[in-house]
Formats: C-alpha cells, sequence, structure tokens
C-alpha cells in the first residue's frame, strides 16, 4: 500500500512538475517576447532621441544664421540711416546758406528800391516839369 501511495504522490509530482514547468515556460515566453517588444520600444525611442537631437542642432544652426543676418541687416540699416543724417545735415547747411544768400539780396533790393523811392521823392519835390519827365519816363502818373 505504501507504494502505492508513493507511486500516487510520485505521478502528482510529475503532474504538477509538468504543469509547473509548462506555466514556468509559458511565463518564459511571454518574458521573452515582452522584452523583444521593450527592446524595440527602447530603440524606436534611441532613434527618436537622435532625430530629436539633430532637429535641434538644425534649428540652433539656422537661429544663429538669421540672427547673424539680422545683425548685418541691422548694421547696414544704421549705416544707411547715418549716409541719411549726414546728407540731410548737408542739405540743411546748404539750404541755410542759400537762405542767408537770398536774405541778403532781399535786403540789398530793399536798400536799392527804397534809395530809389528816397530819389523819386527827391525829383518829385523839384520842379513840375521835371516831376512830368520823370513820370513819363518812369511809367508813372502825374498828379
Amino acid at each position: 500500500m505504501r507504494q502505492i501511495l508513493l507511486k500516487i504522490i510520485e505521478e502528482k509530482f510529475t503532474d504538477i512538475s509538468r504543469s509547473t514547468e509548462t506555466k514556468i515556460q509559458q511565463i518564459k515566453n511571454e518574458n521573452s517576447k515582452e522584452f523583444a517588444s521593450l527592446k524595440q520600444i527602447i530603440q524606436q525611442k534611441d532613434e527618436l532621441i537622435v532625430s530629436l537631437q539633430g532637429t535641434i542642432t538644425r534649428n540652433y544652426e539656422e537661429m544663429l544664421t538669421i540672427r547673424q543676418n539680422i545683425n548685418q541687416a541691422n548694421m547696414k540699416t544704421n549705416g544707411i540711416i547715418q549716409s541719411i543724417g549726414m546728407k540731410l545735415n548737408e542739405v540743411d547747411q546748404d539750404f541755410g546758406q542759400k537762405i542767408q544768400g537770398l536774405d541778403q539780396a532781399m535786403r540789398k533790393t530793399d536798400n536799392k528800391c527804397k534809395d530809389l523811392e528816397n530819389k523819386i521823392t527827391k525829383v518829385l519835390k523839384m520842379n513840375n516839369s521835371q516831376t512830368l519827365i520823370l513820370s513819363i519816363l518812369l511809367g508813372m502818373e502825374y498828379t
């Protein structure tokens, strides 16, 4: 009877052992699949990181190039503004000199007109015949 019991126990133990080994193998297979999937996910993550680093590097280089272009454009613009300012100063000075020249010419003309008016007044104070002649010559009406 003992032997029968031992045999039954041994068979049960063998069944349990096989069942356990089958479950262990299933778990190993599942773990292997999960591990392969995780490896693939990690590889994709690494590829995305490399791609992102490349994109960031290119964007940074483009930003530096744009910044340099902006700085150069600002320098050129400042040069143009300074040049325009200098030209405006020259034009302003030239215009000022011309205005002064015109002002002087107008004063001379005013002085000549006043001198002429004074001479005409003196002539008008002279005798009437001279005034009449002068009026005719100057195209003025005689009063």
